[in-house]
């Protein structure tokens, strides 16, 4: 195989492997502006590398085609070469994470882009009177007295974009920082080689790895990004399991179990079935409270109900006729953390009603909105002052621990609103990505 059907070979494969490197990054589920730009050099450096194949392939042949394909060839690759420092530049600006950082390389957009254009503008005139290149009546490429000048300038904007690469160096990722270095040192090299030695494409193959290089970079930061949000949900799931812990052991109070108890015993001296029942309900109260703990999947709604009707059925034995519990749910497919709603009701009762020495009212809605879905539990009891939220660390900790299991667990949020004296209206808003499906 002689050299022109080499460099054709290669630079056509170039081309496919850049189209292939192009297709990965449009198909990223998450295009930063960075990937975007590094999507455009591909695919501007598959074009450059096409046309430059097929101006080797018909180099010296005659007709028709040749006389287009070696023309249009070489105005192509050299006008996407020119184009591709003005990609490097966005997406090596996109790899400066501090501000200041940012703010030092403005400075850099008009050099690059100034270069970038009036080398654009050179080959145009080019075109016309072969100052850059030529094509003889023969179908051959030649050099133009322009060359080196030209050439000269993409040194130098390939020098400033190493510069600031060096200079911004601790600004830039570990990750990306070899492949951004990669782009810029060996390019320079290769300018170097071409300028001195004519008749290898070297330059664009060494733009082929450069970008390669830069890909690769991407996949390692992409890879690393991984591993620490999978550490990082590690931790929040063994917060997750703490607070569900914390929140079930807190929901087993003493007293409460001493009211259930005393309930169930002067029942079953007067309703022996009726006590059998309360049996019943306070072992499935204990047994969900426990086995939430195990449980680090949210649940349906509707389980979660279960558990508060259990709950209200073991208050109904102490306060009779005094506490009303109503619940209107026409919305219940969505799944929300086990131990939720039963901790809120159980405040509402404690905190709320029984404090007011009055006949207590708790209502239970759900509804939905176009993003959420909404549960409401109100009651009439005494109400607080919102701000000893933040101070009465002891009276409140059940709100907030299901408040932080809501966040980590959904980013769901808990509001409250209460008017001393008045009652109190507890807000659960869920995304609506939790519906059971």
């Amino acid at each position: 195989m002689d050299l022109k059907n080499a460099f054709f070979s290669i630079e056509l494969w170039g081309a496919v492997f850049c189209v292939i490197i192009g297709l990965s990054l449009f198909r990223t589920e998450k295009k930063g502006r960075g990937y975007i730009f590094l999507a455009l050099m591909t695919a501007a450096l598959s074009v450059m590398l096409f046309f430059d194949a097929m101006a080797w392939y018909f180099r010296g042949a005659e007709g028709k085609a040749a006389w287009v394909m070696v023309r249009a060839g070489n105005a192509l690759s050299f006008l996407m070469l020119f184009i591709l420092p003005a990609l490097f530049y966005p997406y090596f600006f996109s790899t400066v994470e501090k501000e200041e950082g940012r703010e030092r390389l403005q400075w850099l957009a008009p050099a690059v882009y100034g270069i970038s254009i009036f080398s654009i503008i050179l080959l145009t005139i080019s075109q016309f009177n072969g100052m850059l290149y030529y094509i003889d009546d023969g179908n051959v490429y030649h050099r133009g007295s322009w060359f080196l000048f030209v050439s000269a300038l993409y040194l130098l904007v390939l020098l400033i974009l190493l510069f600031a690469a060096l200079y911004e160096r601790k600004s830039i990722s570990k990750d990306r920082l070899p492949g951004i270095l990669f782009f810029t040192v060996f390019p320079l090299a290769a300018v170097v080689v071409q300028m001195f030695h004519y008749g290898w494409p070297v330059l664009n193959l060494v733009l082929v790895l450069g970008a390669a290089n830069i890909f690769a970079a991407e996949i390692r930061r992409k890879t690393n990004i991984l591993e620490t949000q999978e550490d990082r949900i590690g931790v929040q799931n063994e917060e997750i399991v703490n607070l569900q812990t914390r929140i079930a052991l807190s929901q087993i109070k003493p007293h409460f179990l001493y009211n259930a108890l005393n309930s169930i015993y002067i029942l079953c001296g007067s309703d022996l079935e009726t006590g059998r029942n309360a049996i019943s309900d306070l072992s499935d109260y204990l047994r969900m409270n426990i086995g939430s703990i195990e449980s680090v999947a949210p649940i349906p709604f509707e389980k979660e109900m279960e558990h508060v009707n259990t709950y209200m059925s073991i208050e109904k034995l102490r306060f009779g006729e005094d506490l009303d519990f109503s619940v209107i749910t026409p919305v219940t497919d969505f799944l929300l953390p086990a131990l939720t709603l039963q901790p809120l009701v159980e405040n509402a009762v404690r905190h709320g009603i029984v404090p007011t020495g009055r006949e207590g009212i708790i209502l239970i809605t759900t509804r939905e909105t176009e993003q959420h879905y909404v549960i409401s539990i109100t009651d009439n009891g005494m109400g607080f002052d919102i701000k000893s939220l933040d101070t009465d660390e002891g009276k409140h900790i059940g709100i907030r621990n299901v408040r932080e299991r809501l966040k980590m667990q959904m980013n769901a949020t808990l509001e409250i609103s209460s008017i001393p004296g008045s009652g109190t209206e507890v807000t659960v808003r869920i995304p609506k990505q939790n519906a059971i499906r």
